[in-house]
């Protein structure tokens, strides 16, 4: 069984959390506390009652998230903001938020995925924030850009297709629909 505590020093190195400045309201690290103890890790991009539901049911005792608990804010902690809580609490889960630092790593950051899913290399950063590029530039052999735009182009329209079904399907695609334009930056 590993310890939270290193698994926190851990993230905030290889991501380089303190090195980002992000949004106002939001925190990157370490957002939740449990008992100390981690067995079993889930993730998700959002740290809504529903996702702290299913980690639960999956026994996970950390929940990595991208979109963490905190955008506003102190809040009142009544309705569903008492539910996460009492979820977390009863099942000594702790959850870990990720955002900008996320968004800028260069081997596991989401833009830099779907480069590397389309074979594309990586040749610069764009999107600064506060110094720090959020998202890649990558170059396609010119023989092949034009069926990757045109790849592109279908991935958005089957993407926005499949995210106006089920509220529960939208959610979980929301984060990829939200990096699908920077397809667009890559060519």
């Amino acid at each position: 069984m590993a310890k939270l505590n290193d698994i926190v020093r851990f993230i905030n190195s290889y991501m380089r959390v303190g090195a980002f400045k992000d949004f106002p309201g939001s925190y990157n690290g370490l957002q939740f506390q449990n008992s100390g103890n981690v067995s079993k890790i889930a993730a998700a991009t959002d740290c809504g009652i529903e996702e702290i539901k299913a980690a639960k049911k999956f026994g996970a005792d950390l929940l990595l998230v991208h979109h963490g608990m905190f955008w506003t804010p102190p809040i009142p902690i009544i309705g569903s903001s008492y539910k996460k809580i009492k979820t977390l609490i009863d099942a000594d889960m702790a959850v870990y938020s990720c955002h900008l630092p996320l968004d800028a790593h260069r081997e596991i950051g989401n833009s830099a995925l779907i480069a590397k899913s389309l074979c594309l290399e990586i040749c610069g950063g764009c999107f600064n924030i506060e110094g720090e590029d959020i998202a890649v530039v990558a170059k396609a052999p010119k023989a092949a850009a034009r069926s990757l735009r045109a790849g592109s182009k279908n991935f958005s329209r089957k993407l926005t297709r499949a995210l106006s079904s089920a509220r529960k399907i939208r959610k979980k695609l929301s984060y990829a629909r939200a990096a699908a334009p920077l397809l667009s930056c890559i060519f």
